[in-house]
């Protein structure tokens, strides 16, 4: 929320197109830098959560890179990163090209800038209420879809400025169009035509060591030596067969084929 309201988003830019219209430009950009400063004191003043413990306890590189195993191991997932695609490559367009285009091709002042800019941004606002809702229990996923879209960010925002200045303005709209459109196709292509919440699927057998408690998955018996839930130490599984709401974690390693709920 600091980032959109200090940033090129829907509040600062509605208060930059009125406030353009009383003061200089150079003002408004040393109110602007200033209006950073405070959103810094807004970062800082969050309280975090304390973390909760998770079912990983195989190193930082395993904990680092498990969002980016899970991913693409999930159906879904696969298709939001194609959707991440098209997102990069409509958004790269108009965070690069909308002030050349205003001024250049609309011949608009630095107010309707401002103005196209809050009408492209608004919904980032929207978002940003929305996610905490969104991301409950599955924030390693969060990661890789954050690192995964700005890499498709990386590849657009370069796209969208070099295209622009070399071949014109058309020209970068028609190759973004075609991206997004493309990517949309993939993303349209990938969706699961069918996808239960609730997966039936079977456990083959393992031995492994992890931070556990005593759920429907690790029924064993323990020396004492173990200490409180949740605790660590080696136990096995054996082949299970379960239904229940189905997600790629250490116990799920890969997405159930051919099975139905």
């Amino acid at each position: 929320m600091a980032y959109d309201l200090a940033g090129e988003r829907a509040g600062s830019v509605l208060g930059t197109a009125l406030a353009l219209k009383m003061v200089a430009y150079d003002t408004l950009f040393a109110a602007n830098a200033a209006a950073f400063a405070v959103s810094a004191l807004l970062v800082l003043s969050v309280r975090l959560p304390a973390p909760r413990a998770v079912e990983r306890d195989q190193g930082v590189w395993h904990t680092v890179t498990f969002g980016l195993r899970v991913y693409p191991a999930t159906p879904p997932l696969r298709a939001l990163l194609a959707l991440s695609c098209a997102v990069a490559g409509a958004g790269a367009m108009v965070i690069v090209n909308t002030v050349v285009y205003v001024r250049e091709r609309l011949g608009g002042t630095k107010a309707e800038t401002a103005l196209a800019l809050a009408a492209a941004g608004a919904g980032s606002m929207v978002a940003a209420f929305a996610l905490p809702r969104l991301l409950d229990g599955r924030p390693a996923v969060f990661a890789a879809q954050f690192a995964l879209s700005h890499a498709c960010w990386l590849i657009a925002y370069p796209l969208a400025g070099w295209v622009g200045t070399w071949l014109g303005l058309d020209a970068a709209f028609a190759m973004l169009a075609a991206v997004t459109l493309v990517s949309t196709a993939v993303a349209w292509a990938l969706w699961p035509t069918d996808d239960p919440q609730r997966l039936a699927h079977v456990y083959e057998p393992m031995t492994h060591d992890h931070l556990h408690v005593h759920d429907e998955h690790h029924q064993h018996d323990h020396e004492g030596w173990e200490g409180p839930e949740p605790h660590s130490h080696p136990h096995h599984h054996g082949r299970l067969r379960r239904e229940h709401a189905f997600v790629v974690d250490l116990h799920h390693p890969a997405w159930p084929t051919g099975q139905r709920p």
